[in-house]
């Protein structure tokens, strides 16, 4: 019972862990940057390159919605509460089984809003570039 209680644990701490990874880099978007080919541009170019990386960026989190992170946490949480109750009713506690699924279905919830949404953020921000004749490489 007690090892079935450090699995659970051990589970939520590396969802948890990795659900805040995922928001520091949501949350300081200027820690991802595209790597873009400036060989051979002019030094005009070179020059407007910071300013229209900033452009792209604010580009980028207005187009990014944040509820899609809300979305998925409440329905990772309720999915989690679900499948727990489900199990702690076989091992005979459903009210905790809910509670340690829901937290832990909430938090994968979380960490699969936050990484969709940064996914399209650097999208938004490599189509930004190129639109404005810029050879983003990824």
């Amino acid at each position: 019972m007690i090892g079935l209680r450090m699995l659970a644990l051990g589970c939520a701490i590396v969802l948890f862990s990795v659900s805040c990874t995922a928001l520091n880099q949501q949350l300081n978007p200027q820690l991802w940057e595209p790597v873009v080919d400036l060989q051979g541009a002019s030094e005009r170019k070179i020059y407007d390159y910071p300013h229209h990386l900033y452009e792209c960026r604010g580009l980028a989190e207005r187009g990014t919605a944040h509820s899609s992170t809300i979305g998925n946490t409440v329905v990772g949480a309720l999915g989690g509460a679900a499948a727990g109750a489900a199990i702690g009713a076989a091992a005979g506690n459903p009210g905790k089984g809910a509670a340690i699924g829901g937290a832990g279905g909430g938090l994968a919830g979380l960490g699969s809003g936050v990484f969709g949404s940064g996914g399209e953020y650097k999208k938004i921000v490599r189509n930004c570039l190129k639109a404005r004749h810029y050879r983003v490489l990824n």
